[in-house]
């Protein structure tokens, strides 16, 4: 059997041409398909002289929104996703509460650990990692009491498994202690960049930090707060403050 004839056809469709390859069927005779070759030639004459490209109409220009320059300003740089403050809050809590054991770890010669222990430090010293990674996304919590009691608030619940009471006192303070920390000019924004002024500014900050612990120390059961390491040198470590964090 022969092959069966192809018949292009053109059709308009959005303005545009569509072609379509259609098959001769069995039955369709010589002036069937020649009749349907002058159709679609007629279709498609109106087209036939302009062989360019329909181009679209330029759009209007638009005044920039705030999100387009924003976007614009962060282009080619590399965006971290570190989570809702109460999930940094969980994780700085969880490193807090494993400081303990990793210092254990660390302490035991690298040949005398075991498969179990070399693979646990691994682990803490990755969770540490990732903590430290978030400090100025922490620090930044200072300027928003809020978010600093929410952080708290999730970092104790973590690290002291706080009941639900235990948490609430726990951020309540903590919001109290934000909102008198950006009153007192104490937090990361207030910051001065005279050198001549950073060092009594710092001490301010210390006494300031030294205080919020101890109430800290009140609102949880006896004893907690040292057990678990929040101490004012914690307290440093967020705010990056390493020297005085050793």
């Amino acid at each position: 059997m022969k092959p069966l004839p192809l018949i292009i056809v053109a059709a308009l469709a959005g303005g545009g041409l569509v072609w379509f390859l259609m098959k001769q069927s069995p039955e369709e005779t010589p002036q069937h398909s020649a009749a349907a070759a002058r159709g679609a030639q007629t279709i498609s004459a109106p087209h036939a002289k302009s062989a360019e490209p329909v181009k679209a109409a330029p759009a209007s220009p638009s005044k920039p929104s705030a999100a387009d320059k924003a976007a614009e300003e962060l282009k080619g740089s590399v965006l971290v996703n570190l989570g809702k403050v109460e999930d940094i809050g969980r994780q700085t809590g969880s490193m807090l509460a494993a400081e303990k054991e990793l210092a254990m770890l660390r302490a035991i010669e690298a040949p005398a650990r075991t498969p179990e222990q070399s693979r646990r430090l691994l682990e803490l010293e990755r969770q540490r990692a990732t903590s430290l990674g978030s400090l100025p996304e922490i620090t930044g919590f200072q300027n928003n009491p809020d978010e600093y009691a929410r952080f708290f608030g999730s970092l104790l619940q973590q690290a002291g498994n706080l009941d639900a009471a235990h948490t609430k006192a726990v951020t309540d303070y903590m919001h109290i202690r934000g909102e008198a920390m950006v009153a007192a000019g104490l937090n990361a924004a207030k910051e001065p960049t005279d050198p001549a002024k950073e060092e009594a500014w710092e001490k301010q900050r210390d006494d300031f930090n030294e205080e919020t612990v101890d109430g800290i120390a009140k609102i949880l059961p006896p004893g907690e707060a040292a057990r678990i390491g929040f101490t004012d040198k914690f307290v440093e470590l967020l705010e990056q403050d390493f020297d005085k964090a050793q």
